[in-house]
């Protein structure tokens, strides 16, 4: 039986411990239960320094969102997000607070757009996708 030269592990093992990962960690993904508690905090956001002194925007959309940044107009870069399967929810974050200090920020805000399509009382039954959509103007001096 093979082992692992730095564990001393039998390698079926550790690949039998690699596939069970792998399975709590894909079930783990597609229970929809879950996806409604992930999260990142504005302290995770703003411990990597590349996001300090930046304006960041925190998007939490369905998947197949499209994403189009436009050409700059004036100090401005218009920036278009659209969805056909759901709402499309944004925080904007300035990357500046002063962790150590417990003031707020006046720079953090939130938008979130509505669903064009009314719930359908019988969700067994197909509907036409929902569609979202968000324009947002980005001041060039607060980048």
């Amino acid at each position: 039986m093979k082992k692992d030269p730095k564990t001393k592990i039998p390698r079926s093992a550790l690949d039998e411990l690699i596939m069970d990962c792998s399975q709590q960690l894909l079930e783990l993904i597609e229970d929809k239960e879950n996806k409604s508690l992930a999260y990142v905090s504005y302290q995770d956001m703003y411990s990597l320094g590349v996001f300090r002194e930046q304006t960041v925007f925190a998007v939490k959309a369905p998947g197949e969102t499209t994403l189009d940044i436009l050409p700059p107009t004036g100090d401005s870069i218009p920036v278009h997000m659209k969805s056909t399967t759901g709402p499309i929810d944004v925080c904007v974050c300035v990357m500046t607070q002063d962790l150590s200090s417990n003031e707020t920020l006046d720079g953090v805000g939130t938008s979130s757009s509505e669903s064009t399509q009314p719930e359908h009382p019988h969700p067994e039954k197909e509907d036409p996708p929902e569609q979202s959509e968000e324009l947002l103007e980005v001041k060039a001096n607060g980048m």
